[in-house]
Parts: structure tokens; sequence; C-alpha cells
């Protein structure tokens, strides 16, 4: 699990069909071989390490839902290391679960803020809120407003400065990962109607009657 806070923005030193290698002197120093490392939003393994380097493997499966096969050498990433019990949760709940690749549409720039508009495509629209979480090649955004198929998302300077969306730029591809609640909602929603769940038995789900009779 991730929160979506950028620990460092990394960079690609050499890419290959099915391999990454970073410099990553803020989080390699941390990361052993078998660790979770989420590089601009997706979960890989570290496969390898070496000074201020890190090696991760990528299926075939990612490749297809994420910008990853796109990169190159010398791109900019943004990392995070996995989520432990001894730090705090500022962001959001992430798995590094990639639900689609979206598109910029537009880069809004103010002094004090950006306005980045993010399209993406059919069959996600029930996933995003007004004022929810989403995450935008890893970063733990609040969605500002929605459009059709689309969100705003307000950017401020810390974010800007610290990852790699002070480049997004309209037409460039983004990992979107959509709230996790949300999707376990519209799961459930989909497979019982909004029906309460149906025991073994036959008998309904969990009530408070219910509750009495398994605490009396």
């Amino acid at each position: 699990m991730f929160t979506g806070l950028i620990e460092e923005v990394g960079r690609v030193t050499a890419a290959g069909a099915h391999q990454l290698q970073l410099a990553a002197p803020g989080c390699a120093p941390r990361l052993r071989v078998g660790d979770s490392l989420a590089v601009s939003g997706v979960c890989l393994t570290v496969t390898r390490t070496q000074g201020e380097r890190v090696w991760v493997d990528i299926s075939t499966e990612t490749l297809s839902k994420t910008n990853l096969g796109r990169l190159a050498a010398g791109q900019a990433v943004n990392l995070e290391t996995a989520l432990t019990l001894e730090r705090p949760l500022g962001g959001h709940l992430l798995t590094g679960h990639v639900d689609c690749v979206g598109r910029v549409h537009a880069v809004e720039k103010a002094a004090d803020s950006w306005m980045l508009t993010v399209e993406y495509g059919a069959g996600f629209s029930h996933l995003v809120v007004a004022r929810g979480a989403i995450a935008v090649d890893g970063v733990s955004l609040t969605v500002a407003e929605l459009a059709a198929r689309a969100v705003r998302i307000a950017l401020i300077p810390h974010t800007i400065r610290n990852t790699t969306l002070a480049t997004a730029a309209p037409g460039q591809e983004v990992n979107l990962e959509f709230d996790i609640l949300g999707k376990y909602v519209a799961r459930w929603l989909d497979v019982t109607g909004g029906r309460p769940p149906v025991e073994p038995d036959g008998s309904g789900g969990l009530t408070m009657d219910r509750l009495r009779d398994l605490l009396s």
C-alpha cells in the first residue's frame, strides 16, 4: 500500500523491454530486493539495488495498463516506498494498481496554484466524486471539479515543486488510480444491486436483531 505522497523524483537511467533502472538517491539506500516501490503510481518489485540505483521488472500486463512502456532514459518518475505502520497516512490509500491511462487536457497556470484537467476513458466516471481522492502518476490529489469523462484538479506549489506534475502538458499520458473505497462500493452494488448479502443458510446479512442474537 502507498499514500500518494511522493518521496522523491527519480530518473530513468535505462529502459528495457521489461525492466527499468532508476536513479533514486533518496529511496535506494532504504530498499531491499523484494520490496515494493511505486513508480509514477505503479507498484513494482525491486529486483536489484546498487548504491543509488534501483532495478524493477515490469510485466506485460503492467505495460498494457500503464504508461511505463513509453518511458525512456533521462525521464523523471515519481517514487514512493511502501507504507509502513510507522508512517502517517497523509494522502489516501493507494494500491499501486493503475486503473487506466488518462491524458492531460489542459494546464492552467496561476501564481498560487495550477489547475490540471485530466481526461479518461468510458467506464470510470462512477468512481470519481467532487472533493474525492484520485492519484495521478502516483500523486494523491483532490478532485476540484467533475466534467464529462474528466476531472479538474488544483495543484499547490509544493506539489508542483516536488513531483513530475511540474512538467505536465496537454496530450501527456498519466497513470490514474481511483479511490479503492469507491471501487469496492461500486463492485458491491454491481453484484448485489444494493441488496443485503445472503448468508449460506439463506438468512439475510448482519442486522441489529441478528447481532443481538449472536451476542446473547
